[in-house]
């Protein structure tokens, strides 16, 4: 196995490593130090005293970016990988909003080619549904006609589409509760947004199977 070692300011959860070093084997991290010992035994050393070193970003909303929009160009999606990792994110979620269901239909399942990642960019980690069920009046862009009151068939239908990893609805919404057991019990984060809930229902609900 080849050893790459990095060296320079490690960035970990409390400090930052002024002369640290990783060591990479194959790809993947080995370990690390922070007296640069670990770079004795490399067979590279790379040296960047100048730079930061830390984990890749994870981005758990992407709409859009650099020209490409997620929801009416999927087939862009390998572009905006390569594109997002010249940034520092190494992964993430493309993002759809309130849609009609025919463009879920059409959108996941071209999603779902993608998810799994590229050797030339950032992983698509799954789909992120940002709404439908959302509250009307804090929808922000999303379109009036495409924000919808609980509907746990829809929602069956569009986690059926497409790998979904996160799903933003509100709270507060009368029957939403159904929705929020069906989504965490497939495995999917639900995370609050676009959301009128009062302080006391939004951190009841983060009590239950809402994430955030």
């Amino acid at each position: 196995m080849k050893l790459v070692a990095l060296r320079g300011q490690i960035v970990t959860d409390y400090e930052v490593w002024p002369e640290g070093t990783v060591l990479l084997g194959d790809g993947v991290i080995t370990d690390v130090d922070r007296d640069g010992a670990l770079a004795e035994g490399a067979d590279e050393v790379h040296e960047y005293p100048d730079s930061l070193i830390l984990p890749g970003f994870v981005d758990l909303q992407v709409n859009g970016a650099f020209g490409i929009d997620v929801a009416s160009e999927p087939a862009r999606l390998a572009g905006l990988s390569r594109a997002l990792l010249s940034t520092g994110t190494t992964a993430y979620l493309p993002t759809v909003i309130s849609s009609p269901e025919a463009l879920y239909e059409e959108v996941l399942p071209a999603i779902a080619t993608e998810t799994g990642g590229s050797s030339e960019g950032a992983e698509v980690l799954g789909v992120h549904l940002e709404g439908p069920f959302l509250s009307l009046g804090k929808r922000g862009a999303h379109a009036a006609a495409h924000v919808l009151p609980p509907d746990a068939g829809l929602l069956s239908r569009l986690l059926d589409l497409g790998p979904v990893r996160m799903v933003t609805l509100a709270p507060e919404l009368r029957g939403i509760g159904p929705l929020i057991d069906q989504a965490a019990g497939r495995g999917v984060v639900v995370s609050a947004g676009h959301s009128d809930a009062s302080f006391e229902l939004a951190y009841g609900s983060f009590d239950g199977r809402v994430g955030g």
